[in-house]
């Protein structure tokens, strides 16, 4: 039985240096721990928030909440999917995706909030098992996207890094423009 490990922050060298800003958020030093205390809270976060603000724009052309979720959960999807291949030593160079269009194809206005917290539950679970099944070696392994490489590990951390900045978004954007009728 292979025995539980601490999945440390990764290496600024570990990803791309875009998402140098979004993973000093993050305040875990334990990739799981992380995973399982952050969701908690957004799922609480999100539970709580009024229903009407959900398809709110806090400017023209900005994405409501409800899409803005779709794409944190299409997201880690993908991340999870990067890793799962960088783990298992594919040396393909995966293609990118282009974030604006799977948000419009996603019809996320059109989806029922409380269907789409069960998704990003089923997802984020799914998304603790895979990463607690690596061992160090498979956490260490890289991989190439068209556009960058990252880490195993460093996937992980990104998935965390990446829920952190939207939640920031949704509480500096749109929480402060948004009037209840």
């Amino acid at each position: 039985m292979r025995k539980e490990i601490i999945i440390t922050k990764p290496l600024a060298n570990e990803y791309p240096e875009r998402y140098k800003a979004d993973i000093a958020l993050v305040d875990f030093d334990d990739l799981i721990q992380g995973l399982k205390e952050s969701f908690c809270s957004t799922f609480d976060f999100l539970l709580d928030l009024d229903v009407n603000i959900l398809t709110h724009r806090y400017e023209p052309g900005k994405w409501t909440i409800k899409e803005m979720w779709q794409h944190i959960i299409d997201t880690e999807r993908i991340y999870c999917y990067r890793a799962l291949n960088f783990a298992r030593n594919d040396k393909n160079v995966l293609h990118s995706f282009n974030e604006n269009e799977f948000a419009m194809a996603s019809k996320a206005q059109d989806r029922n909030w409380r269907k789409m917290l069960q998704e990003y539950t089923v997802v984020r679970n799914g998304s603790i098992m895979m990463f607690e099944s690596f061992d160090e070696e498979m956490l260490a392994r890289r991989g190439s996207t068209n556009e960058s490489t990252a880490s195993v590990k460093a996937l992980g951390y990104m998935i965390l890094a990446h829920e952190i900045h939207h939640i920031n978004v949704i509480k500096e954007k749109y929480l402060t423009t948004w009037t209840p009728s």
